[in-house]
C-alpha cells in the first residue's frame, strides 16, 4: 500500500479534479420529483473535497490556510451558501503510481475495478459519470440480478442504501490501495445521500487486467451459485413473484412456456407452490404467495452478500 496522510490525498484530489474546480452546477437528482436545492455537482465544494479526500473540516481548513495558492470563498448558488476551495495557480503532485497488478480480489472489488475502468476508459479529461451509467454498464455484461448487485450501488440507484456518505466513499475502493473512484452526492448538507456521480483517480495503473477478464471471471463466479439451495429459494421467490403479478393482473395463471419452463416448474414444485398435476395450489391466493416470495428472499439474501466477499482469482495477461 502507498504510504499516504491527508495531505497526500487533498492534494492528488485537487490535482486529479483542477480541470473542474470552478465547476458549481444544478444537478438532477434520481427521483425525479425532489427539488432540492442544495442538488449541486461542485467538485471543490468544500465539504465534497473532505469527503473525497477523507480528511476532517477542521484537517481541511487548517491546510488551505496554510496553503499559498489556495483559499476559501462563500457565493451563493439557487439562494444556497456555498464554501469553495479557490486556487491562484496550478497545484502539482509528484506522488507515485498506484500499480494495481493482483490477480486476487472479492467480487465485490473486481466490481469496484471494473467500473474504475469503465470511468478511465474514457477518451479525453476525465468528467463526472452518472452512476447508473457505470452500474448498469457492470450489470448487464455480467447479467446479474439487481440482488446479486452490492448495496452501494443498486441500492444507491434504487434509494435503499442507508450508508453514511464517508462509509459510502469506503465501498467504492480497492482494499490497501489510494482512492479509486471519487464520488459526488445529490445533497451535499445530508449526512445520508445517494452518489450521483462518480469520477476516476488519477495515479493508477492496471495492469494485465480488462473490463472484458472481470467480466469473464465474475461470470463464472456467479455460475457456481446455481447450485447453492439459497439460490434455489432465490430463483423460487422471483418465480412467485410473476405468478403474483400475472393474478394481479389477469386473476389466472397458465404454468407453461415460454414463460414456465420445465425446470421453472420443478422449482416451484419443490416449495409446494404447484401441485402434482401441475396446477397453482388452491390454498395459495395472491397475498398468501406474496408472503412466500418476500420470505424465501429474505433467507438467500446471506448468499449475495457471502458472494460480495468470496475471492476470485483472475486471469492476467
Amino acid at each position: 500500500m502507498l504510504a499516504e496522510t491527508g495531505e497526500t490525498r487533498i492534494v492528488q484530489y485537487l490535482v486529479d479534479t483542477f480541470h473542474l474546480r470552478d465547476v458549481v452546477e444544478q444537478i438532477e437528482p434520481l427521483e425525479k420529483n425532489s427539488s432540492n436545492p442544495i442538488n449541486l455537482l461542485a467538485p471543490w465544494e468544500f465539504r465534497t473535497v473532505c469527503l473525497n479526500a477523507s480528511v476532517s473540516d477542521q484537517f481541511l481548513r487548517q491546510f488551505v490556510k496554510k496553503s499559498r495558492t489556495l483559499s476559501l470563498q462563500r457565493v451563493k448558488q439557487n439562494g444556497v451558501e456555498l464554501e469553495l476551495i479557490k486556487a491562484n495557480g496550478e497545484i502539482h503532485n509528484p506522488a507515485p503510481i498506484d500499480v494495481i497488478d493482483s490477480n486476487d480480489f472479492t467480487v465485490k472489488e473486481l466490481m469496484n475495478l471494473h467500473m474504475y475502468l469503465f470511468l478511465a476508459g474514457n477518451a479525453g479529461v476525465p468528467k463526472p459519470v452518472k452512476i447508473e451509467d457505470a452500474l448498469f454498464n457492470l450489470k448487464n455484461s455480467v447479467f446479474l440480478p439487481d440482488d446479486f448487485m452490492p448495496e452501494h450501488l443498486m441500492g444507491n440507484v434504487e434509494g435503499s442504501m442507508l450508508l453514511p456518505k464517508e462509509a459510502l466513499f469506503s465501498e467504492f475502493q480497492l482494499f490497501g490501495h489510494s482512492a479509486m473512484i471519487y464520488i459526488f452526492p445529490e445533497d451535499l448538507n445530508s449526512k445520508f445521500s445517494r452518489v450521483r456521480y462518480l469520477l476516476p483517480s488519477g495515479p493508477h495503473s492496471v495492469r494485465g487486467i480488462s473490463q472484458e477478464s472481470i467480466v469473464s471471471a465474475l461470470k463464472e463466479s456467479f455460475s457456481q451459485l446455481s447450485g447453492d439451495p439459497l439460490y434455489r429459494k432465490f430463483e423460487a421467490s422471483r418465480l412467485i413473484k410473476t405468478i403474483v403479478f400475472n393474478l394481479n393482473r389477469k386473476k389466472q395463471v397458465e404454468l407453461r412456456p415460454p414463460l414456465f419452463t420445465p425446470e421453472k416448474v420443478k422449482i416451484l414444485s419443490e416449495f409446494g407452490i404447484i401441485t402434482s398435476d401441475n396446477r397453482l395450489n388452491p390454498s395459495l391466493d395472491a397475498d398468501k404467495l406474496s408472503k412466500i416470495a418476500s420470505d424465501l428472499k429474505n433467507q438467500s439474501s446471506a448468499l449475495a452478500q457471502r458472494w460480495f466477499n468470496s475471492k476470485v482469482v483472475i486471469k492476467v495477461g
